[in-house]
């Protein structure tokens, strides 16, 4: 097994759920636009020049939220739960944030980078709809401990690995007091403190 792309970029869910689930891999840490990601080798495997890509002999497949949910799916309980009706809730949050959330909180970031004379309307009107999205998470997390149920899945560690970047793109958590605990639970979790904290 082989995954491409770096700590830097969505690969890092990638990775951050392998190590959780203790599968050996090869890291190709490929970083996103960069001269790597547009070779001819890596365009024959993933053609969108994207990362990442994680290989399996002549298996690819790409998309960080598709990868995690089949090696979830691929390995089972925990992070892929037996109950289909838990499944159903891993499969609706992951979907939702792809959705929802990640092109807001994209939205926030390409504002800030590009420094646009709107930029600063578009951060607070975005700012404002992640606060939306953000509440109905706590509304979930205060029926229970996870997304899916009372135990930790796919889903939790897909919506962590965004949140956890709340801080940079002035994104303030405070008034939603279980996403704080449920994020402070989820990266305290040993697999996401080997990868993300020095």
């Amino acid at each position: 097994m082989k995954l491409y792309g770096s700590l830097r970029s969505r690969a890092s869910r990638v990775m951050w759920l392998l190590e959780e689930l203790g599968v050996p891999y090869e890291h190709d840490p490929v970083e996103p636009r960069s001269e790597a990601a547009r070779s001819d080798p890596y365009l024959r495997l993933n053609p969108a020049g994207k990362v990442p890509t994680l290989q399996i002999d002549n298996f690819v497949v790409t998309e960080s939220l598709a990868i995690n949910l089949w090696l979830a799916q691929r390995n089972g309980p925990p992070f892929w739960p037996a109950d289909p009706l838990q499944q159903a809730h891993v499969l609706q949050w992951t979907l939702w944030q792809s959705a929802e959330l990640e092109p807001v909180t994209s939205g926030i970031g390409k504002a800030m980078r590009t420094g646009a004379p709107d930029a600063e309307r578009i951060v607070a009107e975005n700012l404002a709809a992640v606060a939306a999205l953000l509440a109905l998470v706590e509304v979930q997390l205060n029926r229970s401990m996870h997304l899916a149920g009372d135990a930790f899945t796919v889903a939790d560690l897909n919506l962590a690995s965004l949140l956890m970047y709340a801080p940079p793109f002035s994104i303030d958590l405070s008034p939603f007091p279980k996403i704080c605990a449920w994020l402070a639970l989820t990266t305290a979790r040993p697999a996401h403190r080997k990868l993300f904290v020095a």
